[in-house]
């Protein structure tokens, strides 16, 4: 009885670390697609940027003008945010 009963904790012991894994694994995948967002959101403006530089720096590409487009977009998004949400604003 006694080797039936350690047999048992023992498959039970080894499905409990299973799901355990399986949870870590997918906690896991969890923060790295938050990471992954929040990379994409927040730091790929600034690592294009820099790659933009690097190349106009070289004559590549004209950074000048590419930054007028982006300036244009930017103040369209900052002037519609600012229709939607400007009398919450307070300086």
């Amino acid at each position: 009885m006694k080797n039936l009963k350690n047999n048992g904790w023992d498959h039970w012991k080894k499905n409990i670390t299973e799901i355990a894994t399986d949870l870590m694994s997918i906690g896991l995948y969890f923060l790295f697609s938050i990471s992954i967002i929040f990379i994409h959101r927040y730091f790929t403006p600034l690592i294009l940027l820099i790659i933009i530089s690097y190349y106009s720096f070289y004559g590549y590409v004209n950074f000048s003008y590419l930054l007028k487009k982006v300036f244009r977009i930017y103040s369209r998004k900052i002037s519609t945010l600012y229709e939607k949400y400007g009398d919450k604003i307070q300086f």
